[in-house]
């Protein structure tokens, strides 16, 4: 029985992005391969039939992003019937992907209320959030985007001339990563006045 797995240089090893391609050792005359994988930690189980050698995580409906699996393969002989399975590999998805304010728009005081801001963009996101604070004010205001952007004047609550705290979490494949970097924003005007009440003099 002719068997194959996992190509050695993936084999053990993290995958740089959740969409990148995992190739088996080629069989020549193969008509086919089956990819049988394993969530180490949840023990959730899939197996996909390729015409290729190759597979996507995201071909799956059981891919986590910061997850071990283990991905066996089977070859389709010429007959029609699958071959067994050939050894297990490891393969460890990567982290939750981050993102924040873009660099020039990170750290900076804004001088028009109409301004636009903009989040690095990632592909594969579906829903951009973000996270506005001001621990001093007692202000927290998060709101969810489609696009990458919002306009400044759309943010409800915001005071001239304070700064305030920024970051971005992105939805990918129904779910809401981490928040990535903070970046402040300091907004147009002038920071409110504190009114100093002198006592009466007898």
């Amino acid at each position: 029985a002719t068997t194959t797995q996992v190509q050695a240089a993936q084999c053990g090893g993290t995958l740089t992005t959740i969409n990148d391609v995992i190739y088996a050792n080629n069989v020549p005359y193969g008509t086919g391969y089956k990819f049988r994988i394993t969530n180490l930690l949840t023990s959730a189980q899939e197996e996909v039939e390729r015409p290729l050698r190759d597979i996507r995580m995201t071909q799956t409906s059981i891919a986590e992003f910061n997850a071990t699996y283990s991905v066996e393969v089977a070859v389709r002989n010429t007959n029609g019937l699958y071959l067994p399975y050939g050894t297990a590999c490891n393969i460890t998805t990567p982290s939750f992907p981050t993102t924040q304010l873009q660099l020039a728009q990170c750290d900076v005081i804004l001088t028009n209320p109409n301004t636009v801001i903009y989040a690095d963009s990632y592909a594969g996101a579906t829903t951009y959030r973000f996270k506005f604070t001001n621990t001093g004010l007692g202000y927290t205001y998060q709101f969810d985007r489609p696009l990458r952007s919002f306009g400044l004047n759309t943010v409800p609550g915001l005071l001239p001339g304070e700064t305030y705290s920024v970051q971005v979490s992105i939805e990918i494949g129904g779910v809401f990563g981490p928040y990535g970097k903070v970046c402040t924003l300091t907004t147009p005007g002038t920071a409110r006045a504190i009114e100093v009440t002198k006592p009466a003099v007898a």
